[in-house]
């Protein structure tokens, strides 16, 4: 079962023209200034979008199998795996974390508390989140209010 994250990862796309926006109006010292920072920018849009937007598009934030329960997170190096037979307990925070701006998602494995931080874009993947844990891991999953 896979509980696929919200938002469009291309979004990031749509803060290029806006970007750009100032060399349509530079002229002299200032277009090559410009130029440059925007190219900058521009280089900069790109690789985040290749690091983070691509792996963002083709993985779920969570899948849970028979077996183990894999969540993806942001990143490559985010993505953490867990053994069913080894999880205690779940909680899920339904408030994101003022300092983090990121959802709470907590699991206690083999006695060792290990938090997952969800992005607070991917608020509208909480619910079926929320449901398909209640479902897989009866009696272990908890709503955290706060």
């Amino acid at each position: 079962m896979d509980i696929p994250r919200s938002g469009n990862p291309l979004a990031i796309l749509a803060v290029l023209p806006p970007a750009l926006a100032p060399l349509l109006y530079a002229k002299g010292d200032d277009l090559m200034f410009l130029g440059v920072v925007c190219t900058g920018l521009t280089a900069l849009y790109v690789a985040t979008l290749c690091k983070y937007g691509l792996y963002m598009h083709r993985t779920p934030l969570v899948r849970v199998d028979e077996t183990t329960l894999i969540f993806f997170g942001s990143s490559r190096p985010e993505q953490r795996s867990f053994l069913r037979d080894a999880i205690s307990r779940i909680s899920l925070s339904r408030r994101p974390s003022f300092w983090r701006s990121a959802y709470c998602f907590t699991v206690i494995v083999d006695g060792e508390t290990v938090r997952l931080w969800i992005p607070h874009a991917s608020r509208s993947a909480l619910a079926p989140l929320d449901r398909a844990l209640r479902a897989q891991f009866p009696g272990k999953f908890e709503t955290v209010p706060t």
